[in-house]
């Protein structure tokens, strides 16, 4: 089985360098532009069926896609963004430690092994449920997810020096329960001029 792994689109937090956590915050125009460039760098992938966090902005990221590629869309909290806890709205650079110190535990949030350990658990079960599948399943998470999600199947060798940015995608197969990553944090797609831009979004 293929899988897709994308980030959502932009929000006004991720413009501002500000913790969203499990807060419910929309896309902006930018990332509904930027989901939309995604869905239609998707039709050309044969999607089967899509797997999405339960976030707003990953919910009207998944939406945007599923109504271009007319597939269906199922939610997993599982997905979701690593929880900064007391953190939430702030800047990132008032709490550097969450991104660059393993034993750093916010308050009321999740430390490091936690989190990792709930990515691996998701997307485990997710190649279990789906990757007896020739098809192609799409997951629409969140920034640090991308992240977890390549360094603790393929090595974090494949993740340094790249971001997961908004609207990239990775691509991995799942063959009898081995992960093969094929491509990581990937925003050719963004950058395609020759692209037309479903549902009539404009351009900047």
């Amino acid at each position: 089985m293929k899988v897709i792994v994308v980030r959502h689109g932009e929000t006004d937090y991720n413009r501002a360098r500000r913790m969203q956590g499990y807060g419910e915050v929309p896309l902006n125009d930018r990332g509904i532009r930027q989901a939309a460039q995604l869905a239609r760098h998707l039709a050309t992938q044969e999607v089967d069926r899509i797997v999405c966090s339960d976030l707003r902005r990953t919910v009207m990221t998944g939406c945007i896609i599923a109504s271009q590629l007319d597939k269906p869309m199922v939610y997993d909290a599982g997905l979701r963004e690593r929880n900064p806890g007391d953190l939430v709205e702030g800047h990132y650079d008032e709490a550097p430690a969450f991104f660059t110190d393993p034993d750093f535990v916010p308050p009321n949030g999740e430390g490091v092994p936690v989190f990792r350990t709930r990515v691996r658990e998701t997307f485990t079960a997710l190649g279990r449920q789906y990757g007896d599948n020739t098809g192609t399943l799409l997951v629409v998470t969140h920034g640090l997810v991308c992240h977890a999600f390549v360094e603790e199947f393929f090595g974090a060798a494949f993740s340094e020096g790249v971001g997961a940015g908004n609207g990239t995608l990775s691509i991995a197969r799942v063959e009898q329960g081995t992960w093969h990553l094929e491509k990581a944090t990937c925003d050719a797609h963004l950058h395609d001029r020759s692209q037309t831009i479903p549902g009539g979004a404009q351009g900047a």
